[in-house]
């Protein structure tokens, strides 16, 4: 049930030990989310872990991360899921939610389902840690540099870099807030916005070019095979979805990526009015109204094909 930022804080007082989860392949927000909770627990002297399923390389950037696990067979008193709402999106430590005592869910996403948990959703909200940037401010919680670091890595990167339609006036006042304790924007944005690539970059964002095709004259649509991203082993950054997403005339972009085989992810955007999150949660996927996903095993082309389909239905 959603609850108070404050009755979440005493719940997490009353805790022994807490484990933190995020959503799988965890990006700058999942991230950040997790680090910033971590640190305000470890202040409480309360025994927390946070497991990931992925360590990607812009992880080495960010102080103290390296101390996330990616498994763990420890019983907790508490379980916080940040960044997500749903149970599907934490990939194979799903467990470790089966096992959990108590769950709080600290999010911003559109809800999927009914949720039996504690919880603060908030879907208005640029980034999940701009909810935990309000947590903080509602339990009048002492920012400093690291805390800040870690808020504004998921603001920064969950906006693209103040990009994004989710830029609003709410997150130029937080990133102004969090500014003021030493954080680099500069640099943050050389890092996680535009960081340095090499060559097999280059070769992946050359082949989501060639592979692209135009459906409709709305849909833009390409891909890559598990095959082209283990020859040319690269994180695959989330940008290559908006390759046709900057082509005129075009609603929707959707880019398909072989995550292993017959494993796939599937990355939707749109651009002006089409509610993206309408599409994905037909296929047991779901995100924001213009940025969303989808994970499916098996069947490509059928999937595909019917994915394709509910878009040009929807357009």
């Amino acid at each position: 049930m959603q609850t108070g930022l404050k009755e979440i804080y005493k719940k997490i007082k009353e805790a022994e030990s807490v484990l933190l989860l995020a959503h799988l392949n965890p990006d700058g927000d999942a991230i950040g989310s997790i680090m910033a909770m971590k640190t305000i627990i470890e202040r409480l002297n309360i025994s927390v872990d946070g497991v990931i399923t992925d360590k990607y390389d812009f992880i080495s950037k960010v102080p103290e991360a390296d101390k996330l696990l990616t498994e763990t067979n420890k019983k907790y008193d508490l379980t916080i899921i940040v960044d997500t709402n749903n149970k599907n999106r934490l990939g194979h430590l799903d467990y470790l939610y089966d096992q959990s005592k108590e769950i709080i869910i600290l999010d911003h996403h559109l809800v999927e389902g009914k949720i039996n948990h504690l919880n603060y959703i908030d879907s208005t909200a640029p980034s999940a840690t701009t909810v935990i940037y309000d947590f903080i401010k509602e339990n009048n919680i002492e920012l400093d540099y690291n805390l800040a670091f870690y808020l504004y890595l998921g603001l920064i990167t969950d906006t693209g870099g103040f990009a994004f339609s989710n830029t609003s006036a709410r997150a130029f006042n937080v990133a102004s807030d969090l500014l003021s304790y030493g954080v680099s924007h500069g640099q943050m944005y050389a890092d996680f916005i535009t960081p340095e690539y090499n060559l097999n970059y280059l070769y992946l964002k050359a082949k989501a070019i060639s592979n692209l095709e135009i459906i409709d004259e709305k849909v833009a649509v390409t891909h890559l095979t598990f095959q082209d991203i283990t020859n040319h082993p690269y994180d695959v950054p989330k940008e290559f979805v908006n390759l046709g997403r900057k082509l005129e005339n075009i609603e929707v972009s959707v880019i398909f990526v072989e995550e292993k085989p017959n494993t796939y992810k599937v990355s939707l955007r749109s651009k002006e009015y089409l509610d993206i999150a309408k599409v994905a949660e037909k296929f047991s996927g779901g995100g924001h109204k213009f940025a969303s996903g989808i994970r499916f095993k098996d069947n490509y082309d059928d999937m595909k094909s019917a994915i394709i389909k509910e878009i040009i239905a929807k357009i």
